[in-house]
């Protein structure tokens, strides 16, 4: 897909979750206090994204028959890797906040709220619907 395609893509659905679940405001000062404090997070986030993307097609070609054999399975493992992309980040902030206390969960979720303009709730809806869609997928592909 062109770069230009997939940027007008990113943008019009960011915008279209802006508007059915729009984010609380905030200052520039404290968002840019909170941005200090979970930068690092972020990155670390990113990174887990990415690991969680390579393990889901790497899981997904080898269980799931891809390229040579595609079934049923096949698509499953389409759904492994996109549980594996939400589920790996979520996952790697969890057990930050679970080591730093529950306030550093909400003060990360309000920061990406704020950055993105888009209700933390309502994309945690979506990752936990991303998150079992992986994990079914995961135990068909396997079974």
């Amino acid at each position: 897909m062109d770069y230009e395609l997939h940027r007008l893509l990113t943008q019009a659905i960011l915008k279209w979750l802006q508007r059915m679940a729009p984010g609380r405001e905030m200052n520039e000062t404290d968002f840019e206090n909170l941005r200090a404090i979970y930068r690092r997070v972020e990155i670390w986030s990113n990174v887990a994204l990415l690991g969680g993307a390579i393990a889901g097609m790497v899981f997904g070609f080898y269980f799931g028959g891809f390229p040579n054999h595609v079934t049923i399975k096949s698509f499953f493992a389409i759904g492994v890797m996109f549980g594996g992309m939400v589920g790996a980040p979520v996952l790697l902030i969890y057990l930050l906040a679970r080591k730093k206390g529950s306030a550093y969960w909400h003060g990360y979720w309000l920061y990406q709220e704020v950055k993105y303009k888009t209700s933390s709730r309502f994309m945690l809806k979506i990752y936990t619907v991303f998150i079992v869609v992986g994990l079914i997928s995961t135990v068909v592909v396997l079974v």
